[in-house]
């Protein structure tokens, strides 16, 4: 639960960190959680911070991330 948390706060720092994105949740547990009015530039800073924080994040657009406890699954439309 703690490393969700630290994921999911990490993601949040980096999106709102620069105003790009708003958050949409899901209900509970599983659901997903949508970021919206991600730009590309924004995109790929988010997956390069996620690497910095020793998170494996494939290239391109979709996949799964994991490190530290998690695995995650992510898809950006554009």
């Amino acid at each position: 639960m703690k490393i969700k948390l630290v994921f999911f706060l990490l993601v949040l720092f980096l999106v709102f960190s620069a105003g790009f994105a708003q958050v949409q949740l899901g209900g509970s547990g599983c659901m997903p959680i949508k970021l919206v009015n991600v730009t590309p530039d924004r995109f790929e800073c988010m997956k390069e911070r996620l690497q910095d924080a020793g998170i494996t994040v494939p290239p391109g657009n979709e996949g799964e991330l994991s490190g530290q406890g998690f695995t995650a699954e992510f898809e950006w439309d554009g």
